[in-house]
């Protein structure tokens, strides 16, 4: 009985052991313009929900940085199109968490999401 039991014990322990752990977050890759854009494509894919939004949205907040009218946009193509690649080198290395993170630390405006 005690062998079954030490058994049984070894067993889950490496059953344990063996078990994949958690992936590590995907970081942002800005080595290039295409590598920002698959690592910003594969970390909206791993989150939950609908928190891919949230992740857009701090995107795009990110790059509307310091814009105070609207009529900035409306001057600056590059303001028009906002991507992972114009601000590639501001988020560098940071989970899609850390880009939620900072761009609520650093946005210059408030943004809402409406559902339709």
């Amino acid at each position: 009985m005690k062998n079954l039991v030490i058994s049984v014990l070894l067993m889950l322990l490496t059953a344990c052991a063996s078990s994949p752990s958690r992936q590590a977050a995907t970081r942002l890759d800005a080595t290039s313009n295409e590598s920002a854009e698959a690592s910003f494509r594969k970390m909206s894919e791993e989150l939950p929900g609908d928190d891919w939004q949230k992740l857009s949205m701090a995107m795009i907040a990110i790059n509307l940085k310091g814009v105070q009218s609207a009529g900035e946009i409306v001057r600056n193509p590059e303001l028009q199109r906002p991507s992972i690649s114009r601000i590639k080198d501001e988020v560098a290395g940071m989970t899609a968490q850390e880009i939620i993170d900072y761009a609520a630390k650093v946005a210059s405006g408030r943004m809402e999401l409406r559902s339709q």
